[in-house]
């Protein structure tokens, strides 16, 4: 009695060849998608964080304007008839500017200005000294959190 080996895997066989071609035709999709959601993905957060940075800038810029706003007003006009508070518009952004007068000491304005663009808000603190002749002199610029 002979036994006889049978072999059913043929490398001519059209079934097998077809098996590995849908196998790896799935196989390379996949790869090709996960990469297409990884580059989604990337793409929108380097967006996202672009605006960040933009709306960072605006903030601080419009903050800046605040500051430098009160600053300027402090030397041209008197103290009396200058308000506590108020809105200074600078582009797309409201900084709302603080003045108090006396603070820390008898002859120093303290300015607060505080700016928001798109939930990115910035807050700059001036102590400003005044001479007797007018002229005023930046103690210290802080930026505020």
């Amino acid at each position: 009695m002979t036994i006889q080996s049978q072999s059913h895997i043929h490398t001519d066989d059209p079934r097998r060849n077809g098996q590995m071609f849908v196998g790896m035709v799935l196989l390379i999709g996949s790869v090709i998608g996960l990469v297409a959601l990884l580059l989604l993905f990337l793409s929108g957060s380097l967006i996202g964080s672009s605006y960040g940075i933009k709306y960072n800038a605006e903030a601080q810029a419009a903050a800046t304007g605040g500051v430098e706003d009160a600053l300027l007003r402090l030397t041209r006009g008197s103290i009396a008839s200058f308000p506590a508070s108020y809105s200074l518009p600078v582009n797309n952004v409201t900084a709302q500017v603080k003045v108090a007068n006396n603070t820390p000491s008898a002859g120093f304005y303290t300015v607060t200005s505080t700016a928001t663009a798109s939930f990115h808000t910035k807050a700059i603190r001036v102590i400003a000294s005044t001479a007797p002749n007018g002229q005023i002199s930046i103690v210290s610029w802080t930026q505020v959190q």
